[in-house]
């Protein structure tokens, strides 16, 4: 082999080397966007009231931009077999309540009313970090496009636990509604929103089982309009 030849093979990066350094890279990235999270929240008393809203914006493409930071790394750890489900028991009314206080302290928009539609004391089994990263993910979402209300339910319903959030903004694009429905297929590249968050939605859900029961998720849009995503698990 020549020098110039052993020079060029000796340069290259292996395929599981390029993986790793990408993933390590995105672990940096993302756990500074959580410093600027929390530096952000300290300084917080401090701002002056002129200046919140752009603030809360920040604070929103901060949290916006780590969600899908998480989800690339969940995704990655499922393809490398290298992932599996902590699931255990939370009271869901918490768990939506929590969840509606951590969009509150980052949205600038606060003519929003939140409301929750749930038994106070209904539980149920699931992973609460990845279950968190999709409600949220679809919260800050919403957010976007909703006009005056968001509505947080749950109900049990032929064995699996139904978390359905629903907005009055103009609903879903056809386009997305029929994209969603071969999302299991994978991601289509050509379609102008790839539908990352819907994908992962879609794995994490099929990732809870009970017996032959398997999770999954639909979006639609509801009676007045308004978007509707549901996260069934069993």
């Amino acid at each position: 082999m020549s020098e110039n030849n052993q020079s060029t093979d000796e340069s290259q990066i292996s395929q599981a080397d390029f993986n790793a350094i990408i993933m390590s890279v995105i672990h940096d990235v993302k756990n500074s966007l959580v410093m600027s999270l929390n530096t952000l929240d300290k300084l917080e008393p401090d701002i002056p009231e002129s200046k919140k809203n752009e603030i809360s914006d920040i604070q929103y493409e901060l949290m916006r931009t780590n969600q899908s930071l998480v989800r690339l790394l969940s995704l990655y750890k499922m393809q490398n077999k290298a992932f599996s489900l902590s699931r255990d028991q939370y009271n869901v009314y918490d768990f939506l309540e929590e969840l509606i206080l951590t969009s509150k302290s980052v949205q600038s928009n606060t003519n929003i009313n939140f409301t929750i539609d749930c038994d106070e004391y209904l539980d149920w089994y699931f992973d609460l970090e990845l279950i968190t990263n999709v409600i949220n993910s679809i919260i800050n979402n919403t957010l976007r496009y909703a006009k005056e209300s968001i509505i947080l339910s749950a109900e049990i319903k032929d064995g699996f636990l139904l978390i359905i959030i629903e907005d009055d903004g103009a609903g879903y694009p056809e386009e997305i509604i029929k994209q969603a429905k071969s999302i299991k297929d994978g991601i289509d590249y050509n379609m102008s929103s790839t539908g990352l968050g819907l994908f992962f939605s879609e794995k994490i859900a099929a990732m809870h089982k009970q017996g032959d029961k398997i999770g999954y998720t639909s979006i639609e849009n509801n009676s007045s309009g308004g978007a509707r995503f549901c996260i069934a698990l069993p």
